[in-house]
Formats: structure tokens, C-alpha cells, sequence
């Protein structure tokens, strides 16, 4: 039995992601797009690539039936906010959303609600918590840990051993260093070669990457 589905986000991410779930639905017919939902209310009961926006978060806080939600926002804090909220609603549900082209090993483990985009090359012993964002073309090294409300761009490289902590971010085509700890809330810039562990809530830039000062 197919369950409603919801995409939080109508921007590009959530696009995207909607048209991963159509080539995820012609496999497995328990997904079925229900709707975008947007807390902009100038584009509620409008459509975006044919699908309408059905409402806003508070639509999802009064579903009295079972719903899979996808919350396709790349920034951590807004994402963490929206599920802090929707939480309150048990009915909805968080699965993970993984390109068809993504192979998952035995030996990863998962939580909920992360989105997997196309091509992206996991290796062995790779833990991701709950709501993170793994975007094209990256490559996951062995023993890799990202933990919750991270977002990791375009074509990036994280290395054996190197940790994303909750809410971190790595900008397009960077590179992590094996073995370093990417502290909360730390963003790398795009196209930055970390080797040295940002410490939490600072931007880092270049190769190799210094803290950008104020």
C-alpha cells in the first residue's frame, strides 16, 4: 500500500529531489508524491514542475494519518527547526531518500530522513545520523562519520577517518583530510582543502584551508 509523500522545500534541492523519487517510484510503488509544502504562502496551491504545493508545515502538523515527509532544506539550521516542529505530529514519517544509482554496503549504518544524491561512491564502515544531505558525485571514505543536519555539496571528498559533527557543511568540490573532525556547526568553502580540524561555528577557505575572520 502506497503512502503519502511530501517534499518540505521548492526550491532547487527540493526539485531535485522530487525527480529522484520518480525514478525511485517506478521500482518501489509505495512512494507516491503527494504534494511540495512551503511556508511561503505566495506559492501555496501553486505548482512547481507539476506537482502542486499543497500547503505549509502546519498541513503536516494536522494530518491524522500516516505520511512520509522528505525535508529537502541544505541548511542545517532551518532543517533542524522544521523537524523540531513536525515532530510534534507522530503520524509522520522520515525515510531516507537514496538515488538508485547509490550502492550501500552491508556494512554502513543509517538513521532517517538523509538525502543521497546520484553517483555518490560510499566505502566501508560509513555511519550518517538522521536528516543529512549527501549531494552528486561525492565520495565517502572508509570510516567516515557525518552526524545529524550536515550537508555535504557537490563532488566533495571526505576522507577515511574524518568526522562531519552535527550541522557542519562542506562547500562543493572540497576535500577532508583523513582523520579530521569538521566541528559543529563549521562550514569549508568551496573547493577548500581541509588539514587541520575546523573548530565549531567557523568558515574555512582555501587550500589549505584558514579560518575566514571577520
Amino acid at each position: 500500500m502506497s503512502i503519502p509523500t511530501f517534499i518540505v522545500g521548492t526550491g532547487g534541492l527540493g526539485r531535485g529531489v522530487a525527480e529522484t523519487v520518480k525514478v525511485i517510484s517506478e521500482r518501489d510503488r509505495n512512494w507516491t508524491i503527494s504534494g511540495f509544502i512551503d511556508d511561503d504562502s505566495n506559492v501555496i496551491g501553486t505548482y512547481v514542475n507539476d506537482m502542486m504545493v499543497v500547503g505549509d508545515t502546519e498541513y503536516l502538523l494536522g494530518l491524522n494519518t500516516t505520511a512520509n515527509v522528505i525535508i529537502a532544506i541544505a541548511n542545517p539550521e532551518v532543517k533542524a527547526k522544521i523537524y523540531e516542529k513536525l515532530s510534534l505530529n507522530t503520524n509522520l514519517l522520515y525515510p531516507n531518500v537514496i538515488h538508485p544509482s547509490v550502492h550501500l554496503n552491508s556494512s554502513i549504518e543509517m538513521g532517517i530522513g538523509n538525502i543521497v544524491s546520484d553517483n555518490v561512491a560510499f566505502s566501508a564502515n560509513v555511519y550518517v545520523g538522521n536528516f543529512s544531505l549527501i549531494h552528486f558525485n561525492c565520495t565517502i571514505g572508509h570510516d567516515v562519520q557525518i552526524e545529524d543536519y550536515v550537508t555535504v555539496y557537490p563532488g566533495v571528498n571526505l576522507s577515511g577517518y574524518s568526522r562531519m559533527k552535527s550541522k557542519s557543511q562542506a562547500g562543493t568540490n572540497s576535500s577532508v583530510l583523513p582523520q579530521i573532525i569538521v566541528g559543529e556547526g563549521a562550514i569549508i568553502g568551496a573547493g577548500s582543502t581541509v588539514i587541520k580540524n575546523p573548530i565549531r561555528y567557523t568558515t574555512v577557505v582555501g587550500i589549505p584551508a584558514k579560518e575566514l575572520k571577520n
